[in-house]
Parts: structure tokens; C-alpha cells; sequence
């Protein structure tokens, strides 16, 4: 008797768990989706406040190396990246080497 009441709360339970993980990633998807659209309402406002003739004055002035400078940083960026690609794939190769090390089963 004791272990029919066991295994219904192991059910119930289990079923309970499901639905929990079940239902988790549609209130984040739901969040998610008021704070996209908030978002959204703040750039439009500021998109719709915009004056294109300061900003015309602004990209025609030669004196604002920033293009340079931006592209610079995106090619230090992309540099930086494949080194530490390349960083902690050596150091995932050595892990996996020295752990295969001990292990001497014959087959």
C-alpha cells in the first residue's frame, strides 16, 4: 500500500517537473518579448528626434578619422578573437592528452 502511494507521488511529481520546465522558457520568451518591444519605442523616439542636417554636417567633416579608426578596432578585435580561439584550443588539446596519458586499457 505504502509503495502505490510512492509511485503517484513519483508520477505526480515527475509530471509536475515536466510542466514546470515546460512552461519556464515561455514566460522568458514572453519578457523577452516586452522588453524587445520596449526597446524598440525608445529607438524610434530617438530616430524620430534626429536632425539630418547636423548629422550631414557631421559625416562631411574630413577632420573625424573614425572610419579608420573603427575599422582598426574591428581587425584587433578579429585578431584578438582567433588567439584566444586558438589559446583555449590548445589548452582543451593538452587537457584531453594528459588525461588519455593514464589511461593504458589494451583493447
Amino acid at each position: 500500500m505504502g509503495e502505490i502511494k510512492l509511485v503517484k507521488k513519483l508520477i505526480i511529481g515527475s509530471m509536475f517537473a515536466a510542466l514546470i520546465m515546460v512552461l519556464l522558457p515561455i514566460t522568458s520568451a514572453v519578457e523577452s518579448n516586452i522588453v524587445e518591444e520596449n526597446i524598440k519605442n525608445q529607438y524610434i523616439s530617438k530616430i524620430n528626434n534626429i536632425d539630418i542636417e547636423k548629422l550631414k554636417e557631421k559625416l562631411d567633416d574630413p577632420s573625424s578619422p573614425t572610419i579608420f579608426l573603427v575599422t582598426l578596432l574591428i581587425f584587433l578585435l578579429r585578431i584578438v578573437q582567433i588567439s584566444l580561439a586558438a589559446f583555449w584550443g590548445l589548452v582543451i588539446m593538452i587537457i584531453v592528452i594528459l588525461r588519455n596519458l593514464g589511461n593504458k586499457t589494451a583493447i
